[in-house]
């Protein structure tokens, strides 16, 4: 138990923060159900918004900072003027945890993803929701896309991309484990989302192709060191078997020098082209020994070269 603190009594700490589009404001909220607005000037509490009555787990200001967004581990939605602290709207309609929030860039459309395993959208006007959709078994990160398209991703593992009017674009391929964040690049043109593991994938949004896979949690710099030094030292001595192994080429080659070589090589042609002429001497174009002409050999006629091309008539 911690000191000072009833039994049962949760240790507030951050779940959900996010910074206004204009940087003047920082909200954070937690397990103490309160809503703390401080400025970045400052670094001073600006303000406290005790309304939530569960643990504050999702927050987001609209991207021209007039709103502020938050969401509780019981469904609790609630909409604040960022420059007040008035509740603008209680929108009420999830049925758990509510885990990630955002804004459509005009900021007139609240989009919102819940353990309750909808994707639910609000309008501005007049806090209506416009549209409700299932997805994944539980949405567990959701993110506008500039053009009005909706990315998520959740318990089912997939990563995929919504039109607003609940339709699947696309789906990626399935992480191993929970797929618990996602964001967009600035121009929407990449998806980067990570799982349970620490799984982190960059796909491209427009046709789905896998980019890239980071490591989440690299290695410390003096590990990666040490671990370098290993593999300099593996190469270094498997470059000494391999030098030990073909020394006695190596030598082999050495002694057969340019010149030993065609040398070599001439002798072996002459010898071979003077084995040639003294078989034609001994009579290679002789006819063979006939039994009937009591074993003469007779001289065989060498043939008539025919004549040349040009030489010859039609």
């Amino acid at each position: 138990r911690a000191r000072g603190r009833a039994p049962g009594e949760a240790l507030d700490v951050c779940l959900a923060a996010d910074i206004s589009g204009d940087h003047t404001q920082v909200a954070l909220g937690g397990p103490a159900k309160m809503l703390r607005v401080y400025s970045t000037e400052t670094g001073e509490l600006v303000r406290e918004i005790k309304k939530h009555t569960d643990w504050i787990t999702a927050l987001e200001f609209s991207p021209d900072s007039v709103f502020l967004a938050s969401g509780d581990r019981s469904g609790g939605l609630h909409v604040w003027e960022s420059i007040t602290g008035r509740e603008y709207f209680d929108l009420r309609g999830h049925g758990g945890s509510l885990s990630d929030l955002s804004w459509r860039l005009d900021s007139n459309v609240l989009a919102s993803a819940s353990e309750d395993e909808t994707v639910r959208l609000w309008e501005m006007e007049n806090g209506a929701q416009v549209k409700r959709w299932n997805a994944h078994g539980g949405v567990l990160s959701i993110d506008f896309f500039r053009d009005g398209r909706i990315a998520t991703c959740g318990r089912d593992r997939v990563t995929r991309i919504w039109n607003q009017d609940g339709a699947e674009a696309r789906g990626f391929a399935a992480f191993a484990d929970l797929a618990l964040q996602l964001v967009l690049t600035h121009d929407g043109q990449r998806s980067v989302a990570a799982d349970w593991t620490g799984d982190l994938r960059v796909w491209n949004a427009g046709d789905g192709q896998e980019l890239a896979r980071l490591s989440s949690n690299p290695p410390a710099i003096a590990e990666m060191i040490a671990s370098a030094r290993a593999k300099l030292v593996a190469v270094e001595k498997e470059h000494g078997e391999l030098a030990v192994k073909f020394a006695p080429l190596e030598s082999a080659a050495a002694a057969s020098t340019p010149s030993n070589a065609c040398c070599w090589m001439s002798s072996q042609l002459a010898g071979s082209l003077g084995t040639v002429v003294r078989c034609r001497s001994r009579g290679s174009n002789r006819r063979p020994t006939s039994p009937s002409s009591g074993g003469a050999a007779a001289e065989a006629p060498h043939p008539a070269a025919p004549p040349p091309p040009w030489a010859r008539r039609s």
